[in-house]
Formats: C-alpha cells, sequence, structure tokens
C-alpha cells in the first residue's frame, strides 16, 4: 500500500468503528465456551467470544515475561501447535536517498535484488512508484546478526551492502543518503520474532490453529495461513478475514 501499513489499523479504527485502543498491553484471557473475559492496561472488557491475533513469539512467551499474555484455562491444541511452531529473526532497513541512483545503471528496471553477499543480501526498491527509497533486508543467521547491531551499525552495514550491490563507490552512496528507518523485532516484547516458520512435524500445525475453539476463540495471524502466505501482511489480513467469517457465522451475524 502506498502510504504505509499504518493505514490498516487507522481504517479499523474510522468512524463509527472507533473501537481501536492504542498502547493498551493484553494481560490475561479468561474464557469458557460463550464468554471471555481480557484483562488488559487499561481495564477489562467482556465478550461472547474474541479474535486472538498475537504473534507466535508472545503465544509462546512464559508467564512473567515482558508482553507476555496468560491464557486460562489453557487450549491444549493450541498449547500443542506452539511447540511445533518457531518464530524466525529479520533486520529491514528502509533507506531513503537524494535521487534514484540505480536508474543510471544497469540495474535501471530492478525491483527486487538478491546476492550472496555476507551481511545484507536481498534489496527491493519501491518500484513500479518512483521513489528515491530502497529496502534491505536480512534473514535467517545474516538477520540475527545484524539484529545484534545498534541502529546505526545497521545502517552502516546496508549502505555498504547496497555499494556492492549496485557497484558504487560506498562514500558515493553515503552521500546520498539521508535517513533511515529500522526495527528490532526480536527485542520487541510484543512482537519477539519477526515471522513464523514450521518446525519438524509442524507442517499442519499453522493449520490447525484455523479451527474455532469451541465456538468462542477464533486464532489468526501469519502462522495460520498456508505457506505461500506465511510471514507477510497479506498473510495476516487474509486469515483475520477468515476467523471473523467464522466468529460471525457462530454468531448468526453478517460481516
Amino acid at each position: 500500500m502506498l502510504d504505509g501499513c499504518d493505514h490498516v489499523p487507522g481504517w479499523l479504527a474510522r468512524k463509527p468503528h472507533d473501537s481501536v485502543r492504542l498502547r493498551t498491553m493484553v494481560t490475561h484471557i479468561e474464557w469458557e465456551p460463550g464468554a471471555v473475559h481480557v484483562d488488559t492496561s487499561k481495564g477489562s472488557f467482556s465478550a461472547k467470544a474474541a479474535i486472538v491475533t498475537l504473534p507466535i513469539g508472545v503465544l509462546q512467551a512464559r508467564p512473567g515475561d515482558a508482553g507476555a499474555v496468560s491464557i486460562h484455562p489453557a487450549i491444549p491444541k493450541l498449547e500443542n501447535a506452539l511447540t511445533l511452531i518457531s518464530s524466525g529473526p529479520v533486520t529491514r532497513i528502509v533507506m531513503l536517498f537524494r535521487e534514484q541512483f540505480w536508474r543510471k545503471g544497469k540495474l535501471a528496471k530492478a525491483g527486487f535484488i538478491q546476492s550472496s553477499d555476507p551481511d545484507v543480501s536481498v534489496f527491493w526498491t519501491l518500484a513500479p512508484q518512483r521513489a528515491p527509497m530502497v529496502v534491505a533486508w536480512a534473514g535467517g543467521r545474516r538477520g540475527a546478526a545484524l539484529a545484534r547491531l545498534s541502529a546505526g551499525e545497521r545502517e552502516e552495514c546496508a549502505i555498504t551492502s547496497a555499494a556492492r550491490m549496485f557497484g558504487l563507490p560506498r562514500k558515493k552512496l553515503a552521500s546520498l543518503h539521508i535517513e533511515s528507518w529500522t526495527h528490532n523485532w526480536e527485542e520487541d516484547p510484543f512482537a519477539r520474532g519477526a515471522y513464523s516458520y514450521p518446525m519438524v512435524g509442524g507442517s499442519e500445525a499453522g493449520e490447525s490453529l484455523t479451527r474455532p475453539i469451541r465456538g468462542t476463540l477464533y486464532i489468526a495471524g501469519e502462522a495460520t495461513v498456508d505457506e505461500a502466505d506465511s510471514g507477510t501482511v497479506h498473510g495476516a489480513m487474509r486469515s483475520g478475514y477468515r476467523a471473523a467469517k467464522q466468529l460471525s457465522k457462530n454468531l448468526g451475524a453478517g460481516v
């Protein structure tokens, strides 16, 4: 989306549906068939059913960990699935430049570029939009290594790798750089990882979470969609629509 993903919660919070509460941390979910009670940092809420969209890393957090959410009574199906899914590391650095420097070279029409660079191996532009912005991305071991660095050090690594990738002198590319944005999902207590992936024996773990729990709790999130869309924003959104339809059907309401 052209204006950024923050427009999604903005759309959800639009009037007359202005019920999105920001900076509100869920701490405990108490449930029984047909009733849910949720405790948060800003009060408690009750409903007939609830959709749980917490990241896998948060669902796996231990009691007492920052950002952890306890669920009572425990849900064996959920707990079993959580032993078969893990969260993977990703480091992303979004870099703004003074110009679209790549349009002057052999990668003028590039949209997505992958290499064997030891630090940052994936880059993409905002093509087909013409904007002087490049996204640097590293997953797995590379991503974990970058996540341990400071934001400034990550930026330096991204510029160095980009210079190698695009065949430019590092000093030249650094002179064109204006600003960077990055986020450490590994250390974020409300994320605890960037994306999910099935472990050995967990090929069906995500799919098992798509089935409603006693018609009361519905699990959504990128971990519950098929492999092609797992780890993606559109996968998470698709899972939300699925869960909303399930809940609406069970409560006899329209979506």
